[in-house]
């Protein structure tokens, strides 16, 4: 669920379906930054470290994840817990308190 500050929306689901929600970048578009009321120029950020900064941490975090659930998928399998043949529903929660995001995405991970 992705919570707009100030602006009182909530979404729950894929938000790439939802282009009134903010987003760095859609594809073939303008940066987020060009599209606000203020002109780009006027705002105090590096675009490009901010970009990167956000890729850094999601590398982070997605490799962290992967280790984490590949570590507990064959610790359940070795204990009986799961086969191996398993569908298993997965959910993800990124927040960032300080702008108001809280934004969960599920999905599934076919063990086989």
């Amino acid at each position: 669920m992705i919570k707009v500050p100030g602006a009182g929306q909530e979404y729950s689901g894929d938000r790439h379906h939802d282009r009134s929600l903010p987003c760095l970048f859609w594809p073939g578009e303008q940066s987020v930054a060009s599209r606000l009321s203020r002109q780009p120029e006027d705002i105090d950020m590096n675009e490009d470290t901010f970009n990167m900064e956000i890729r850094k941490y999601l590398k982070t975090v997605g490799i962290t994840s992967q280790r984490e659930i590949e570590h507990a998928v064959f610790k359940a399998i070795e204990v009986g817990q799961l086969t191996g043949s398993e569908t298993l529903n997965i959910k993800m929660t990124l927040e960032v308190p300080g702008i108001g995001i809280c934004h969960c995405i599920d999905g599934k991970i076919a063990l086989e």
